[in-house]
C-alpha cells in the first residue's frame, strides 16, 4: 500500500512539473493572451502592423491589460499604421508617441470594429506626445473611457499636431488637455463622454460635437475650433471661435473672466468667414480683452466701411452682461490696423448680439508749434520767466524762456483752445486763450501796466 502511495505521489509530482513547464511556455510565447496589469510593451517594427502581432513589441506579446502601456518610440522610419483588427478591443492605461515619423493608430478589417479601451490601474488614462518628436500623430480607433483621460502634447508647434480621430465615449468621465502643444479633435467624429473637458495648457481645437461635456479654460489654455462644446467658462487664456475662422458651437452658459482673451480673426462677410461664438445660454463677458485681426496672406479681405461681423452670437432675448474691457459701450471704436471698428452689443436680430462694423477713421489731428517772446516794458527780452500752455483736458505743459526771453512749445495738437500765461518776478503777465488751428510763432506778452 506504500508502494502505491509512493508511485501515485511520483506521478503527481511529475504531472505538476509538466504543468509548469508548459505554463511557462505559454507564458512566455502569448503574455498578451493570459492578461497582466501595469505591463510595459515598446513598438519594435520598422514600419507599421497588427497590434496584435507578437513580434511587433518588445518583449513579445502585446499591450491589452489594464494600466498596460503602449510606447511607440523612435523605431518607424516612415509614417505607420498600427492597426486593431475587427472585433479587438484592446485595453491599456497609457499610449506613449515620440518619433518624428507619424504613428497612425487605427482599427482595420470590413467592419472597422477594433477599438481602444483606456483604464488606468490608478490615476487618469494618459495619451502622451513627446516633446522630441516632431511627428504628427493620429488615433483613430475609437476609444472608451473607464478612467478620466489626460491628452498631453508637449511640441509648442502647429506643425507637429497631435490629431484625435475617435469617437471618444464613457458616462461620468472627463478630458484634461495638457502641455503646450496643439491637439485636434477632427471632424466627422462625436465624443459623447459626459464628464468635463478641462484645457489646461495648449491649444485644444474641436471641430466636432463633443457632447454634452462643459469645458474650461485655464490661463495658459487655448480653445479653438468649428465644433460643438457644452457650457464655457475661463480663468484666463483664449477663446478663439473657428479654426482660424468658423462657427465655435457652445450648448450653455459663457462666462469670460477679466483674465481672458477672446480673439477674432476676418477673412469676408460671409458666415464662416470669420470667427463667431453661437452661445445657447446666457453670456458674460466679464471685462475679457477684445482682439480682432485680420487673416494674414493668403487672406484676401480688405475691410470696407460698414461691413459688419456678428461675433457673438446669442440666442433669445438675454442681453449681454459685463462687456469688453475698455469697451464699456456701444459705438466705442477701436483700430484694427488701418480700419476703425466700432462694437455694439445690442445687435442682430434678437437685438443682444455683439456686432462689429467698420467705420471711418477719424482724422488724425495735427500736431503744430507754439512759440513767441517774453519781454519787459521796455521791450527787452526777459528771460527765465515760466511760462504755460494748458488744454481743454487740464494738463498744464510748461517751459522755460532763454535769457533773450524766447519760448516754444513742440507737438500741441490742433484744433483746440489753450490758455497760455506767464509768471516772473516783478512782473505781472495777463494770460492769452488761443484757438489753435496751426503753426503759432510770434506770441509777445509784454507785463500788465
Amino acid at each position: 500500500m506504500n508502494r502505491k502511495l509512493a508511485g501515485h505521489s511520483s506521478r503527481v509530482i511529475f504531472s505538476f512539473a509538466v504543468f509548469l513547464i508548459l505554463l511557462g511556455v505559454f507564458l512566455k510565447y502569448s503574455p498578451a493572451v493570459f492578461s497582466f496589469t501595469n505591463a510595459s510593451f515598446t513598438w519594435d517594427s520598422f514600419g507599421g502592423g497588427s497590434w496584435t502581432t507578437t513580434t511587433n513589441w518588445n518583449p513579445n506579446g502585446f499591450p491589452n491589460g489594464i494600466g498596460d502601456t503602449a510606447n511607440f518610440g523612435n523605431k518607424i522610419t516612415s509614417a505607420s499604421q498600427v492597426t486593431i483588427p475587427d472585433a479587438t478591443n484592446i485595453t491599456v492605461g497609457s499610449i506613449f508617441l515620440d518619433d518624428n515619423d507619424s504613428y497612425i493608430i487605427n482599427s482595420t478589417g470590413p467592419n472597422n470594429t477594433g477599438a481602444l479601451t483606456l483604464d488606468a490601474s490608478s490615476g487618469n488614462a494618459t495619451i502622451t506626445k513627446s516633446a522630441v518628436g516632431g511627428g504628427n500623430h493620429q488615433v483613430a480607433a475609437n476609444i472608451t473611457l473607464n478612467d478620466d483621460l489626460t491628452i498631453t502634447s508637449n511640441v509648442p508647434a502647429d506643425s507637429s499636431i497631435l490629431t484625435i480621430f475617435s469617437n471618444i465615449s464613457g458616462a461620468g468621465r472627463s478630458v484634461v488637455k495638457a502641455g503646450t502643444g496643439n491637439v485636434v479633435f477632427s471632424p466627422g467624429g462625436t465624443n459623447s463622454y459626459t464628464g468635463s473637458t478641462s484645457v489646461n495648457a495648449g491649444k485644444l481645437t474641436v471641430n466636432r460635437v463633443n457632447g454634452p461635456s462643459a469645458f474650461s479654460i485655464a490661463p495658459t489654455g487655448i480653445l479653438t475650433g468649428t465644433g460643438t462644446i457644452g457650457a464655457l467658462t475661463t480663468t484666463g487664456g483664449t477663446v478663439s471661435p473657428g479654426d482660424s475662422v468658423g462657427v465655435l458651437n457652445a450648448n450653455g452658459n459663457v462666462f469670460l473672466n477679466n483674465s481672458t482673451t477672446f480673439k477674432v480673426l476676418l477673412n469676408g462677410t460671409t458666415a464662416g468667414q470669420f470667427g463667431q461664438l453661437n452661445v445657447t445660454g446666457t453670456v458674460d463677458l466679464g471685462g475679457s480683452a477684445l482682439n480682432v485681426g485680420i487673416v494674414p496672406f493668403p487672406g484676401t479681405y480688405n475691410p470696407a466701411i460698414n461691413d459688419s461681423f456678428v461675433i457673438i452670437n446669442n440666442d433669445a432675448s438675454d442681453l449681454i452682461t459685463t462687456r469688453f474691457a475698455g469697451l464699456p459701450n456701444s459705438g466705442n471704436t477701436f483700430p484694427v490696423g488701418a480700419a476703425t471698428f466700432s462694437i455694439n452689443y445690442a445687435g442682430g436680430s434678437n437685438g443682444n448680439d455683439v456686432v462689429i462694423t467698420v467705420v471711418p477713421t477719424p482724422p488724425t489731428a495735427a500736431h503744430v508749434g507754439v512759440a513767441g517772446r517774453v519781454v519787459t516794458s521796455s521791450g527787452a527780452g526777459l528771460g527765465n520767466a515760466r511760462v504755460t500752455l494748458t488744454g481743454a483736458n487740464n494738463n498744464p505743459v510748461t517751459t522755460i524762456t532763454n535769457s533773450f526771453g524766447y519760448f516754444r512749445f513742440d507737438s500741441v495738437e490742433a484744433g483746440s483752445s489753450y490758455v497760455i500765461g506767464v509768471t516772473a518776478k516783478r512782473y505781472h503777465f495777463d494770460s492769452k486763450l488761443i484757438a489753435l488751428e496751426d503753426e503759432v510763432t510770434d506770441l509777445v506778452f509784454t507785463p500788465s501796466p
